[in-house]
């Protein structure tokens, strides 16, 4: 996390439990299938929609440490998103690298997807 927390009763954990809890599984106990940290134990692949374990992102990335893994996530996704879009552009659509681009910034590099894609999910 970036800077300090300004309500010091929240912690850090409040934001990405799943991250952590899946990063402590699969580092320490090389276990992906349960987690005793969670309530009196519960499933990690079924039970935590934010870390969403099984998403290629997130087990590409699960290495990154906690403070850094949503700004390199966003990222990711942008990349991906871009490089998408840029294909789509020039190959199913036929624009060149201009229109291929101004595609690109139209439509995944404008303001009103930043709000979705600084969402986990």
């Amino acid at each position: 996390m970036s800077g300090p927390l300004q309500d010091p009763a929240v912690s850090h954990w409040v934001f990405v439990p799943g991250i952590k809890t899946l990063q402590y599984e699969v580092f320490h106990h090389l276990n992906i299938l349960w987690s005793n940290l969670r309530g009196l134990g519960m499933p990690i692949l079924a039970n935590d929609v934010q870390a969403a374990p099984l998403y290629p992102l997130t087990a590409l990335l699960i290495w990154v440490p906690g403070e850094y893994f949503w700004n390199v996530f966003v990222l990711a996704r942008w990349i991906v998103f871009a490089s998408g879009a840029f294909l789509l552009a020039s190959r199913c659509f036929r624009f060149n690298l201009v229109g291929s681009s101004i595609f690109v910034l139209t439509f995944v590099l404008h303001f009103s997807t930043h709000a979705g894609l600084t969402m986990p999910f």
